[in-house]
């Protein structure tokens, strides 16, 4: 079966017709990787030629997949090498936003204020308009502000950790672009089978989190003659469902009882995230949708993906939160996952969207050849790289 892989669109710093970025020409590159990541943002990279298209920093680049285009990314960074090849390294569109800092306090307030005040202390425009705009937007009740002087990007990171249950979308097919922060869906919308689209796979369970029973310390006061005095004492709250599987796990909150508006909310909540081990899912797959049609074979960053592995005697369902397509020009199917039932921390790391792990580098200079042929096979499959 062969298909179409487009190649990476060079994008100008103007408008078409369409009211979409003009593109400036399509890139060859003899090696282009990326990683799709909830946290911390999604990033790229790609190898060039010296005869291909000049490409200078913070220049615009949108990238494709099997299944379409990844997004828009911003060149963060090039390195020129021997024989003239070009490393250039790729954050996601909302890296523009590390560019801003915010100039005063904000108080708390809901996520659609908070968005707002964000963008709108956007400098870099086109043609007089900021590059996002707000999109929709869930009502997720109040949330703390910031500090004078902090970085946009410092904000959204404090944004996404304080309402866990949203997560950030793109949509790149009008300008400006919309950001939007979405309540997460539970459905399964992938899956994976041995042996159908899994060649490796490692499970990482830790029970260091794990609780099922809290401890949450509540205060009462009473005057007398002495004056007020305020007793405190411990409500037990239990995860009957939890403890049948795991027993009896106790731990102490981190806060009272009058800290919270809804206590019983607040201990649900708390359960929703403690009441199983952390579970960690690495996978080494393929994507085959395109060949079986079925959706459940194609990958969906931050949805629920269902993962049968025989030798746990249970079937895993856990949330996609990364998505590596090491080799997009030679195997663009082939993609490594991480599923996991823990919420990332965003707290910093927005800030190294410039990083790159050593895995990561490795695997890029793996995937570099000097040639610059256009055809590719694997195990019977083929793909054309088309301009398309």
């Amino acid at each position: 079966m062969t298909e179409q892989v487009r190649l990476p669109r060079l994008l100008r710093r103007e408008l078409d017709g369409g009211g979409r970025l003009k593109e400036a020409g399509r890139l060859h590159p003899t090696a282009l990787w990326a990683e799709m990541n909830l946290f911390p943002l999604s990033r790229a990279g790609m190898t060039l030629t010296e005869d291909d298209l000049p490409v200078g920093m913070h220049d615009l680049v949108e990238i494709f997949g099997q299944n379409g285009s990844l997004g828009i990314f911003r060149v963060a960074g090039i390195e020129t090498g021997y024989g003239r090849q070009r490393q250039v390294r790729l954050n996601h569109a909302l890296d523009l936003l590390s560019d801003v800092v915010m100039p005063g306090e904000q108080a708390a307030g809901t996520a659609v204020a908070l968005l707002g005040q964000i963008l709108a202390g956007q400098t870099e425009t086109l043609g007089g308009q900021p590059y996002w705009t707000l999109g929709t937007v869930e009502d997720t009740g109040t949330h703390p502000g910031w500090e004078a002087r902090s970085n946009a990007m410092e904000c959204l990171a404090g944004l996404a950790e304080a309402a866990e249950e949203c997560d950030f979308a793109f949509d790149f097919s009008v300008f400006p672009w919309r950001l939007h922060f979405l309540r997460r869906d539970d459905a399964v919308m992938s899956e994976f089978r041995l042996p159908r689209n899994v060649e490796n796979c490692r499970v990482t369970l830790d029970d260091g989190a794990l609780c099922t029973r809290l401890y949450l310390s509540v205060e009462t006061s009473r005057t007398d003659g002495d004056g007020e005095k305020i007793t405190v004492t411990q409500r037990v709250c239990d995860d009957a469902a939890a403890q049948t599987v795991w027993g009896v796990v106790s731990k102490t909150a981190a806060i009272r009882a009058a800290d919270v508006e809804d206590v019983d909310a607040w201990v649900e909540k708390y359960f929703a995230r403690h009441g199983q081990p952390e579970a960690q899912i690495d996978i080494d797959g393929a994507e085959l949708n395109r060949l079986t049609g079925e959706r459940l074979d194609a990958v969906r960053l931050g949805r629920m993906c269902r993962v049968a592995l025989p030798d746990y005697g249970t079937v895993f369902c856990q949330r996609v939160v990364s998505v590596s397509y090491p080799d997009l020009l030679r195997e663009p199917r082939r993609v490594r996952v991480s599923l996991s039932n823990k919420r990332a921390s965003a707290d910093g790391l927005f800030a190294r969207l410039a990083g790159r792990s050593e895995t990561t580098e490795r695997r890029a200079r793996d995937n570099r050849s000097r040639s610059r042929g256009r055809s590719c096979t694997r195990r019977g499959w083929s793909w054309t790289l088309t301009e398309c």
